[in-house]
């Protein structure tokens, strides 16, 4: 459909509708901010610029902290892709050499530079199916009452999955506790 459309516009405009998203399975909704940074990635993508941001994740206390002491990221973006609900930005980091993935809804602030991509090699060589295999889906077996116990950084990993109604036990100061008592472990939107 895409190619038909392209067919009646201009070169350019034809370029902004060619714009690729690897999808899996789900829709979710989401914040207007997200439309908007993928927005911005698909244009730095187009014009085959860098990106700058400033990323986020879910602390102990369910609130949103800068990664990096709020240091700028400064990537070059490949592609979005969906995945578990989540849009993310496959990018070269030229800082690490390394191709890697990023939660768009935790990227803000993000604005166009004018430095070229890097790391096309990189991304070419990179195994897109490492985005799937990271993410963990629904257990189909009984629902069982658990535990789990877990270092404090990783309490974003927990808030992603089931929501921000699930309630932390502090252990000791870098460590916390998670258990479903009254509470069900069934997905939730965040």
């Amino acid at each position: 459909m895409i190619a038909k459309i392209k067919g009646f516009v201009s070169e350019h405009q034809g370029k902004t509708l060619q714009r690729q998203v690897f999808i899996e399975d789900r829709v979710k909704t989401m914040n207007e901010s997200v439309f908007y940074n993928v927005d911005e990635v698909y244009t730095a993508v187009n014009e085959n610029k860098k990106i700058r941001f400033k990323y986020y994740k879910w602390d102990i206390n369910k609130k949103l902290v800068a990664r990096k002491n709020g240091d700028w990221f400064v990537l070059s973006p490949w592609v979005l892709t969906w995945v578990d609900e989540n849009y993310y930005m496959i990018a070269y980091d030229d800082w690490d050499g390394e191709v890697k993935s990023y939660r768009v809804d935790k990227m803000m602030r993000i604005s166009i530079t004018d430095e070229k991509r890097t790391g096309q090699k990189e991304f070419k060589e990179y195994d897109m199916a490492n985005i799937s295999k990271a993410t963990f889906g629904m257990y189909g077996g009984p629902k069982k009452k658990v535990k789990i116990q877990f270092e404090n950084s990783m309490c974003e990993v927990f808030l992603d999955r089931f929501g921000k109604d699930i309630n932390f036990r502090p252990i000791d100061k870098d460590h916390s506790e998670l258990n479903n008592e009254g509470q069900s472990f069934s997905r939730k939107k965040v």
